[in-house]
């Protein structure tokens, strides 16, 4: 911990450290990747500085100001999460790859072409960009069915000129 760090008592960085976390609202589990993307809003040192000058690790620093993670219920509220984002996607909207696998050919490309018409799309670059993710499949979906971008396009003009 190099410069105006060096200054500072050990108690002071500490609770340097504690109001900075709970100004940034991450009390329950102060995550050291979010402090260290916001570090530039606060003035304190880097969470790897706290590391090297305490000797310790992120969690036992986290103890000495009184943050300690609770290592069961952090996993088990991790879990619960995954669980019911399992739950949403085993009974919500299909992904986007298992939605278009049994398309046809056609319906594929009749999704494309609204689209197209709807947001005047116009090439392959702005269809990536802009089309509707609910309502269109992806590039990736298009590679899978080997659907040309051109097909595509002669189809449009030929309805739409």
């Amino acid at each position: 911990m190099a410069g105006k760090w060096t200054e500072y008592s050990d108690e002071q960085l500490l609770e340097m450290l504690k109001k900075t976390i709970e100004d940034m609202g991450m009390t329950k589990y102060p995550s050291r990747t979010e402090l260290q993307k916001h570090i530039g809003d606060y003035d304190i040192p880097s969470p790897t500085s706290y590391l090297y000058r305490f000797d310790c690790s992120w969690q036992e620093l986290m103890e000495r100001i009184d943050y300690g993670y609770d290592l069961e219920e952090l996993y088990s509220e991790v879990n619960r999460e995954n669980a019911e984002e399992r739950m949403t996607e085993n009974t919500g909207k299909k992904k986007e790859n298992v939605r278009w696998r049994d398309e046809s050919r056609k319906e594929i490309v009749e999704a494309i072409i609204e689209n197209m018409r709807k947001d005047h799309i116009i090439t392959f670059t702005e269809y990536k960009e802009r089309r509707d993710r609910e309502t269109t499949p992806s590039a990736a979906t298009l590679s899978r069915k080997n659907i040309k971008w051109s097909e595509i396009k002669n189809e449009y003009k030929a309805r739409y000129g």
